[in-house]
C-alpha cells in the first residue's frame, strides 16, 4: 500500500479522466476519432464542464479561464484521419493529467443520454447533516497553508471542509451549502474588482486575511489576531488624522493670508516706482527744454541778431566757428560775463531769428 494510495484513491472515486470519457465515446474504436472531436466540440465540453489538473504530487487544482487543454483536444481528435492513428498517442499522453469531476459528468445531459456511463444513486444530503458530521481538524493544516483555491477560501468564510465541499453535486450546491455557495461569489466578485492578490489562480494567504478583516469578516484562529489593530481602535485613529489635517489646512491658510499681504505690497511698491519714474521724466524733461516765455526778444532784436551773426560768419574764416551756435558758445568762453548761452537755448534763439530773417530776403526778393 503506497503512502497516498488514500489520495489516489479519492481521486479515482471522484473524478473521470478526460481520456478516460474519450474513450468511453469511441466505444473501442467503433466511433471514429474524428466523431469524438465532433460531439466534444458540438457540446462545449471546453466551456460546459470544469476541468481540473492533477500535478505530480497527486493534487487536484481546477484549471480556470484556460480552454486550450480541451480545445487542442478537440482538434486533435477531428483531424486525426489526416494526422494517422500516431497522432492518438500524443494527443493521449497531452490531456492524461485533465480530469472532470463525476458529478458534473452525471448531471450533463449530453453525455448521459447515450448511456455510456452509469449515474449512481443520488444521495440525498442535508446541510445540518453535513455540518454535524463535519470535523475541524482540517483546519490546522487549511489555515497553515500559504496560497488558498478559491474553493478554500469559500470554506474557509462559511465553515466548511473542501473535501467534504468536492463530494456535492454540482448543481445541487446552492440547496446543499448555500453559505458555501454565497461565499464562493463573494471571493470570485473580490477577485474580479482585484482587491485580492492572485497567483496563478491562488490567492495569498495573508492578502486574503487582511482582506477578510477590512470587510469586517472575522474568523477565529484564522484572521482574528489582526483585526484588534485594524478595527479596535478607529476612532482614535480617525481623530489623529483629522488633528492632523486640520492643521495642515490652518498652515495653508495662513501661507496663503501671507502671500496676499505680499502681493499687495509689491504692487503697491509697483505704483509707487512708476509715480517716482515719472516724477523724474517730468523734471528732465522741464530742465532740458527751453521755455518760450524765456525768448522775449521782439522780432527786430532777432533780426539784427540774424544779421550781425551772418555777416560776422562770413568774415570769419576759422572752420571751426563757421556755425552760429558755435560762434555764440565761443562768446560765452571768452567772456565769462555772458552768461546764459547754454546750446538748446542757443539753438531756440537762432531758430527764431533766422527764420525772421528768411522771410525778410524773401519779401525784399519779391
Amino acid at each position: 500500500m503506497s503512502l497516498l494510495s488514500k489520495e489516489k484513491a479519492l481521486i479515482e472515486n471522484d473524478y473521470f479522466q478526460v481520456w478516460e470519457i474519450v474513450e468511453m465515446l469511441s466505444k473501442g474504436g467503433f466511433n471514429l476519432w474524428e466523431e469524438v472531436g465532433e460531439f466534444l466540440g458540438h457540446h462545449n465540453f471546453d466551456t460546459e464542464l470544469t476541468l481540473y489538473c492533477r500535478d505530480s504530487f497527486h493534487r487536484m487544482h481546477e484549471v480556470r479561464n484556460d480552454y486550450a487543454p480541451i480545445r487542442n483536444l478537440i482538434h486533435g481528435l477531428h483531424v486525426a484521419w489526416l494526422e494517422g492513428e500516431e497522432s492518438i498517442q500524443k494527443i493521449k499522453i497531452d490531456i492524461i493529467g485533465y480530469y472532470w469531476a463525476k458529478h458534473e459528468i452525471f448531471n450533463f445531459k449530453p453525455i448521459m443520454d447515450l448511456g455510456i456511463i452509469e449515474k449512481p444513486q443520488t444521495q440525498v444530503v442535508t446541510l445540518q447533516s453535513v455540518q454535524e458530521s463535519r470535523p475541524d481538524k482540517y483546519k490546522f493544516f487549511l489555515y497553515k497553508q500559504p496560497l488558498f483555491s478559491i474553493d478554500e477560501c469559500a470554506c474557509i468564510i462559511s465553515d466548511y471542509d473542501p473535501l467534504e465541499i468536492q463530494k456535492y453535486p454540482h448543481n445541487d450546491i446552492d440547496e446543499i451549502a448555500p453559505d458555501y455557495s454565497r461565499a464562493y461569489s463573494f471571493i470570485s466578485s473580490a477577485i474580479e474588482a482585484n482587491k485580492l492578490n492572485v497567483f496563478n489562480y491562488k490567492v495569498d494567504a495573508d492578502g486574503f486575511r487582511e482582506y477578510l478583516a477590512s470587510e469586517n469578516i472575522i474568523i477565529a484562529g484564522f484572521n482574528d489576531q489582526i483585526a484588534e489593530p485594524l478595527y479596535t481602535k478607529p476612532t482614535q485613529a480617525r481623530a489623529e488624522f483629522e488633528k492632523i489635517n486640520a492643521n495642515l489646512e490652518l498652515d495653508l491658510a495662513i501661507e496663503k493670508n501671507k502671500v496676499k499681504k505680499l502681493n499687495e505690497e509689491i504692487d503697491h511698491l509697483k505704483a509707487h516706482i512708476a509715480e517716482l519714474e515719472s516724477k523724474k521724466m517730468q523734471f528732465l524733461q522741464k530742465e532740458n527744454a527751453t521755455n518760450d516765455q524765456e525768448i522775449n526778444l521782439t522780432n527786430s532784436d532777432l533780426l539784427l541778431i540774424s544779421v550781425l551773426l551772418r555777416m560776422l560768419q562770413n568774415e570769419i574764416r576759422v572752420k571751426g566757428n563757421k556755425s552760429q551756435s558755435k560762434i555764440l558758445l565761443r562768446i560765452e568762453d571768452e567772456h565769462r560775463s555772458i552768461k546764459g548761452l547754454s546750446k538748446s537755448r542757443t539753438e531756440k534763439v537762432l531758430a527764431n531769428a533766422n527764420s525772421l530773417y528768411k522771410a525778410l530776403i524773401n519779401n525784399q526778393m519779391k
